[in-house]
């Protein structure tokens, strides 16, 4: 969400509010981050504006949305948004990589997991981590 809504066409700062956001992500849910960018740049083309790309070339987007965008990217453990632009050749690899870095910080075990796990481990379970997760996902999710 935070690294597409500078994007959103006619975006104000206080358009983004919690409620937006909630309703973004429900309506996005399960989405890849490719499709859900493939429709800002149709949403944006049918609106007269010009590419996502472009904009971020330029440094063109407005400057109280990316101060609200920062706020939320610090509480995702992410540096501000204009410190990372030239740290990544397009959008998509800044959402991949950063995915990535935010579990990082994030990721934490569901409640009684590791128990489990443990308790599998010492009886002499064999078992496996399956999940359809990206493989630079998996290692930074699993670490525990």
């Amino acid at each position: 969400f935070w690294e597409l809504a500078p994007y959103f066409p006619g975006m104000k700062a206080a358009d983004l509010t919690p409620q937006f956001m909630r309703e973004f992500i429900r309506l996005n849910a399960g989405k890849a981050f490719e499709f859900m960018l493939d429709k800002v740049e149709e949403d944006r083309a049918a609106a007269g504006l010009p590419p996502v790309e472009e904009v971020r070339s330029k440094f063109g987007e407005d400057d109280e949305v990316l101060q609200l965008v920062n706020t939320s990217r610090a509480g995702l453990g992410l540096r501000p948004f204009e410190l990372t632009r030239e740290e990544h050749k397009n959008l998509l690899q800044k959402q991949k990589e950063e995915t990535v870095d935010s579990l990082r910080v994030l990721a934490r075990p569901c409640s009684g997991v590791i128990k489990a796990l443990n308790f599998l481990k010492i009886s002499g379970f064999k078992f496996c981590i399956s999940t359809t997760s990206p493989k630079p996902r998996v290692p930074v999710c699993v670490d525990t």
